[in-house]
């Protein structure tokens, strides 16, 4: 018989030894600990996600002026990357869709911060489009 049929084997796991057991279960938890490690997620970040998941669901059903308000909310917290790029184009959309008088200086305004944003492309589509 070889070793695999000691670990099989129920009645022989007492030759093994307790510090073999120890070992493997540590090792096991040390594997496991970077998939635990990158899995959380601060209170802090899960509630901005969720204040940017209510204004873009609020601009999909077309109501601008309370997105335009939770967009505010959300970029008010100095955020970078393309969650902020993205806040930033669809609160200068919904101006525009408000016809708000300040909506093409919000639009200039993010594309002079975010030029890198793939939606840019749109900008003089709405910008003809509402002046």
């Amino acid at each position: 018989m070889g070793r695999s049929c000691v670990l099989i084997n129920p009645l022989l796991i007492k030759t093994m030894g307790v510090t073999f057991w120890v070992r493997r279960l540590l090792a096991a938890l040390l594997l496991m600990l970077p998939a635990f490690a990158a899995a959380q997620q601060t209170y802090h970040q899960t509630a901005d996600e969720a204040v940017y998941r209510e204004a873009r669901r609020l601009f999909n059903e077309r109501a601008y002026a309370a997105a335009a308000e939770a967009f505010d909310r959300f970029l008010d917290r100095r955020h970078r990357g393309a969650l902020a790029a993205d806040a930033s184009f669809k609160r200068a959309l919904c101006a525009l869709h408000l016809y708000q008088d300040d909506g093409l200086q919000q639009l200039r305004t993010h594309l002079r911060e975010h030029a890198g944003y793939p939606g840019n492309r749109w900008a003089p589509y709405y910008a003809g489009r509402y002046f």
